[in-house]
């Protein structure tokens, strides 16, 4: 058996990157314990979390960043070096982005680049955790990630709701 947290996240835009830019973020954090042998899941523990953002310029790149860096900040740092952490995204941005590169970006002193204030704290925590990312294909039928894009084109929604009956 060996216990591993799972942090499947998504994002969701409206108007991506213009003025009145509305964006939705998601993630599902799971502490399993597998058994590799029988390759059978306990889930210990689940917790979803999701939020929105209006502002100006707001991107889908940026959601998809939010939600790992929400579900990141909220893995107690006692599991640090203790507990694996697998990041599932269906983002090449976000996958490709902490599969190697945020390393380089951090070794050439992380040139000004979109979004960088959030890749540096998620450069830092996945470091501390040593989290690995995975990328899954979107809209496939994959249970955590169906349900992360529920909760933030949800999450995107309500908040269109507020700005659009304002």
């Amino acid at each position: 058996m060996s216990k591993v947290i799972e942090l499947w996240t998504d994002g969701a835009i409206h108007k991506n990157g213009r003025p009145e830019a509305i964006g939705g973020w998601a993630c599902i954090l799971r502490f399993v314990d597998i058994d590799f042998a029988s390759r059978e899941v306990t889930v210990l523990k689940e917790k979803e979390m999701s939020g929105s953002q209006r502002a100006a310029g707001t991107t889908s790149n940026e959601m998809e960043l939010r939600g790992v860096l929400e579900g990141l900040r909220a893995i107690s740092p006692n599991f640090a070096g203790k507990i694996a952490v697998k990041v599932f995204s269906d983002s090449e941005y976000v996958t490709k982005g902490f599969s190697g590169r945020s390393d380089k970006w951090a070794h050439y002193g992380w040139k000004p680049r979109p979004n960088v204030g959030m890749l540096k704290e998620i450069h830092e925590l996945a470091n501390t955790f040593g989290a690995s990312f995975t990328w899954i294909k979107g809209h496939a039928g994959m249970k955590y990630n169906e349900r992360a894009d529920e909760l933030a084109v949800a999450a995107k929604e309500e908040e269109m709701k507020k700005y659009y009956e304002a």
